[in-house]
């Protein structure tokens, strides 16, 4: 009756069972299980601006259109009212150090690459370019 219900109520009372008894154990952990990414999309990177420094075309083409095709725009350059990323293929080019300097996060294409296999928008953490030091 009443103990019973009031039992349940208590933070006390919730159980925690083992890892090893949940249903999520059974999923195999492969790297792309492993980041927390937000649910898998076709336009995964949807409401992020990207700018692009350090590739010279064709590549930078190639690049561009990989970004709009995972949902982001595009910016041509760094704009800290505008984007959200810059990809940098040359740690310390002017546009990195510009980006960094308004906080910008500024990654490598592998980002976008692991975006693109994941199917969502992957944590950034492993993919930055960061300054090298001045000398």
């Amino acid at each position: 009756g009443v103990t019973s219900s009031n039992r349940a109520a208590t933070p006390n009372a919730k159980v925690k069972r083992p890892a090893s008894s949940s249903s999520a154990s059974t999923t195999p952990i492969t790297p792309t299980t492993l980041p927390k990414v937000q649910k898998r999309s076709d336009k995964p990177l949807a409401g992020c601006c990207v700018a692009i420094c350090g590739l010279e075309n064709p590549r930078r083409a190639q690049v561009r259109d990989q970004v709009c095709g995972l949902g982001a725009s595009y910016y041509p350059d760094w704009d800290a009212t505008r984007c959200t990323h810059l990809i940098c293929a040359a740690a310390g080019a002017p546009k990195h150090r510009k980006a960094h300097q308004n906080g910008g996060v500024v990654v490598s294409v592998k980002w976008l690459d692991a975006c693109e296999a994941a199917a969502a928008k992957v944590p950034v953490k492993s993919f930055l370019v960061l300054l090298p030091p001045r000398k």
